[in-house]
């Protein structure tokens, strides 16, 4: 610890030395100085990267981290039904490869409008301010609208507003949309199909409050629209679907068993016969 405090004050004074030097204003000194207190400020909070002995550790570890890192903030997304606990190795994959940390310093843009969005935003500590051009700013706490950019886990998304860190630094994780979407297909089964019908319940419902001249927003997709209701929607269409085809499954292999006792039957009245 005091060799890291030795090196920040060597860097501190050579900061002052190169003012110094060229006579520069104090003014801009201390600007200087305080945009480094913030980006200080930012790294209190050590990322994974930075830990150069986890990026040796086996993967099946890495797996367990990531879990263990990311599985709380993966269920605040709201959309998983309760029997998605029993598929742990789908969840755990997610918060291996989809998963990553990101930090914000006050005042740092996060995304603008018009730009294409690639990752559903997740807060977990600090405040965000959310614009849109001709409306009031939105608050974002990890307690209120802290899940931002849902869609984009099934549709090219593009971001309405403009999402900016406010007071101290903020920490939030990105969900990769690209590797979820691959990831889901990859496993299949039915909590692939569920996750397709809640998609296509989402959008539908986003194409029909646009039609209705109601502007969606990043945010607004978890707070106008009620994501709970059709997550349990898709939850009974995932399951109606389930039995059909089970159903459809026992009936033709009931069928296949008569037409197969039908044909021994005739075989053996033909033997019979000859």
């Amino acid at each position: 610890m005091r060799s890291v405090r030795r090196e920040q004050l060597l860097q501190e004074t050579k900061l002052e030395v190169f003012f110094t030097e060229r006579n520069l204003s104090l003014d801009l000194f201390e600007r200087v100085k305080g945009a480094l207190q913030q980006d200080k400020m930012a790294r209190t909070r050590m990322h994974e990267q930075e830990v150069v002995l986890i990026q040796g550790i086996p993967e099946r570890i890495k797996l367990q981290l990531h879990k263990e890192m990311f599985l709380r903030i993966l269920f605040q997304l709201e959309i998983w039904p309760v029997w998605t606990r029993n598929d742990m190795d789908f969840l755990q994959n997610l918060c291996h490869h989809t998963m990553s940390e990101h930090t914000s310093r006050p005042g740092q843009d996060i995304f603008m409008p018009r730009t294409e969005c690639f990752l559903v935003y997740v807060l977990e500590t600090g405040s965000l301010e959310y614009f849109v051009q001709s409306q009031q700013p939105v608050h974002c706490t990890e307690t209120s609208n802290a899940v931002l950019c849902l869609p984009s886990l099934w549709a090219e998304w593009q971001h309405v507003g403009h999402l900016t860190a406010t007071f101290g630094t903020c920490f939030y994780v990105g969900i990769d949309c690209q590797r979820f979407c691959a990831l889901a297909a990859n496993f299949g089964g039915p909590l692939c199909e569920y996750l397709k019908v809640l998609g296509i319940l989402l959008l539908g419902q986003i194409e029909a409050a646009q039609a209705m001249n109601q502007v969606i927003t990043d945010i607004s997709v978890t707070t106008d629209i009620n994501v709970r209701a059709l997550s349990e929607r898709a939850e009974g269409f995932t399951s109606l679907r389930e039995h059909l085809l089970n159903h459809s499954d026992s009936q033709v292999r009931s069928e296949t068993r008569e037409n197969f006792e039908s044909m021994s039957e005739d075989a053996v009245e033909t033997r019979e016969r000859v």
